[in-house]
């Protein structure tokens, strides 16, 4: 039995390597740029990002979320949820976030208590005028 000849398989030059490895990373590096401009350009972080200045402008004049979501929806026509906005602004553009008003009501409790207790001790204590009496 006859072996068959193995052709030797040719390898690309070293130089043809490295131009085809060029053209190829700078082909990724344009699609992938491309598609993040499309992504952005199309998401509402993006869209804020763009307002960037106004909402600056609004912070400094302390203007409530509510406002500010009213004049995005009337001067940039862009109707962004409250939620959204908020977020937004607090992680990206550092808003302060509205302290809660809750009152803890086990607090409330004691501090009525408190109250009765300081109430009711000044009335068994006899006033000065009482104690010369006594």
């Amino acid at each position: 039995m006859k072996m068959a000849k193995r052709r030797k398989k040719t390898l690309p030059s070293n130089k043809r390597i490295i131009e085809i490895d060029k053209e190829v990373s700078n082909s990724i590096e344009e699609v992938l740029k491309e598609e993040a401009e499309l992504s952005e350009s199309n998401s509402i972080q993006y869209k804020l990002g763009l307002m960037r200045n106004t909402l600056l402008a609004l912070k400094k004049k302390k203007a409530t979320f509510k406002t500010i979501n009213s004049i995005i929806k009337r001067k940039f026509g862009l109707d962004i949820n409250d939620q959204t906005l908020r977020k937004y602004c607090q992680k990206v553009l550092d808003f302060e976030k509205k302290q809660k008003r809750r009152v803890n009501k086990t607090s409330k409790k004691e501090e009525i208590e408190n109250n009765k207790v300081e109430e009711n001790s000044e009335e068994q204590k006899p006033s000065d005028g009482l104690k010369r009496k006594l």
